[in-house]
């Protein structure tokens, strides 16, 4: 069962303590105002405030905040399309303005949940490390925002499946908090700490030490008062209520999480949360009906993740993509001024060309062992009786559990089938597609691929292309552009740098080098 860590709700405590506006037009500033204080808890509403601010408000500083927020409140509702969209139109207007470090951090930390939740870890980790140095640089003795900062980096290691660390980053968190001595944000210290005592517990449920979690969970429980985000009490209250299913305390869980299945406001992945610790409860205590309308349940909300997590994944690829270019166009344009230095010296130019002879003697050193593996690949090919036996003794050394290793056998045909060359397949839509869930999936595929599933899929390609230009010549002849095509890739760019990251060389230099080879081989015949 997967435990969700969202934290959509820690940045609405956020910025309900540090929004500043300077708008000097009172009902703008009171509609703001309303919008971010219902950014989360009534997400709907907030995003009809704050598409009504941008279609007539004519402050620009008003549209940076009210688009940020606007991010926000989509990623509460699962819709990381808009969130990154949001994000991303508020990190371009917060830069034309002088507007607070409090509001640029707020909105660089809704843009990284969005990244990790769809997937793109690299880019949530670049946007963390460019917003701890922007602290650093405007605002060192905030340990507001330290606190704040942290946590989301916890939120990625805890995506990684780095437990100990994640524990390591919510206890520096915690610390910064317990720093906070300003009077006007004493609530708002008291709901982080609350919040950061539940997440503590998510992580010992997901390292199934449930009598910790259920400790943690129990503190951030006592910590509530009245005062004291809603929004926050029912996340701690689903994870009780997880933490009960799994003890065996199925009519607690029932009665705590009952009341919470039909909120419109929590997010998916807490939504699945949900119906997978009522279809289990509801399964131990024998009640076949009601565990199959949570079993339905389950499907629903794995199917809308999905959806939502591959589109939002295509679009922001095609803004990477857009801005490779943008560096490519930008590096062609040194090219020339170094061809032009070049040429006003023979030094220079005997130095670059014995380089260039360097690079390729590299590259075709590159060449032949890729080409040697692919040739080993083919000759001691073992029986797939074997090849099998040889998994399972495996994986019984790595402990897999039954469930598990069924999974790692449905792992086996999906590549079998060339499935992986799907151009909208995600982690997500994979594991509707094996019927499990992501979380799960990515952690079987950490353990038993010894690599993430990034990772995994575009090996998976890189060597079926390889394969094919190897075997069929005609290929040779073909752009590079539709070899990313047929190898499940979305654009000519992404290819090109995967392909040279997992093989060393580049897709243009791999080619030219076959081509080479089967010109050789046809003359001595």
């Amino acid at each position: 069962m997967p435990f969700s860590h969202h934290k959509c709700f820690m940045i609405a405590l956020f910025i309900s303590a540090f929004f500043d506006c300077n708008n000097k037009i009172p009902n703008w500033k009171t509609e703001i105002a309303r919008q971010k204080e219902l950014s989360v808890s009534e997400a709907e509403k907030s995003i009809t405030i704050g598409l009504n601010i941008i279609k007539n408000c004519n402050s620009d500083s008003i549209k940076a905040h009210s688009y940020s927020t606007l991010g926000l409140s989509y990623y509460s509702i699962g819709d990381y399309l808009n969130s990154f969209r949001n994000c991303l139109k508020a990190q371009e207007e917060l830069s034309k303005h002088k507007i607070s470090t409090d509001q640029i951090v707020y909105n660089n930390m809704c843009l990284i949940e969005t990244y990790y939740r769809i997937g793109l870890i690299d880019r949530s980790v670049s946007e963390i490390k460019k917003t701890i140095a922007l602290i650093e640089e405007k605002d060192p003795e905030n340990n507001s925002l330290k606190g704040m900062i942290y946590a989301v980096y916890a939120n990625i290691l805890l995506d990684q499946k780095k437990y100990k660390e994640t524990l390591l980053q919510y206890s520096k968190a915690l610390q910064y908090f317990n720093k906070v001595n300003d009077p006007k944000q004493l609530e708002t210290k008291m709901n982080y700490i609350t919040q950061l005592n539940s997440e503590t517990s998510n992580v010992y449920m997901l390292l199934n030490d449930f009598k910790k979690a259920e400790i943690y969970a129990n503190k951030a429980d006592q910590l509530m008062t009245t005062s004291t985000n809603y929004y926050i009490s029912r996340i701690n209250n689903i994870r009780l209520g997880t933490i009960y299913s799994r003890t065996n305390r199925p009519q607690e869980a029932i009665k705590i999480l009952e009341p919470l299945k039909d909120d419109k406001n929590i997010e998916p992945p807490f939504q699945l949360d949900i119906h997978e610790s009522l279809y289990h409860a509801y399964k131990e205590i024998g009640d076949d009906i009601k565990s199959e309308r949570e079993k339905l349940a389950i499907v629903s909300v794995r199917s809308l993740m999905s959806t939502q997590q591959s589109q939002a994944l295509k679009d922001i690829l095609v803004k990477v993509d857009n801005e490779l270019n943008r560096k490519e166009q930008q590096h062609t344009f040194l090219q020339i001024i170094t061809v032009a230095g070049v040429l006003s010296s023979l030094i220079i130019t005997y130095l670059l060309f014995r380089k260039y002879n360097v690079r390729l003697r590299k590259e075709g050193e590159r060449y032949q062992e890729i080409i040697t593996n692919l040739e080993s690949q083919i000759h001691n090919k073992l029986p797939v009786e074997v090849c099998k036996k040889i998994k399972n003794e495996g994986a019984c050394k790595l402990e897999f559990t039954k469930t598990e290793l069924d999974i790692i056998e449905r792992l086996d045909k999906f590549e079998a089938k060339k499935r992986f060359l799907k151009k909208d397949l995600t982690l997500a839509v994979l594991a509707v597609e094996l019927n499990t869930n992501a979380s799960y999936l990515s952690d079987i595929i950490n353990r038993s691929k010894n690599k993430n599933f990034n990772t995994y899929i575009n090996e998976l390609r890189i060597d079926y292309i390889i394969k094919e230009i190897c075997s069929d010549s005609k290929l040779l002849n073909y752009k590079i552009s539709h070899l990313a095509d047929i190898s499940g890739f979305n654009s000519h760019n992404t290819f090109a740098l995967v392909f040279k990251k997992i093989t060393g060389i580049s897709p243009s230099t791999f080619i030219e080098q076959r081509k080479a080879e089967t010109e050789k081989s046809m003359i001595y015949k």
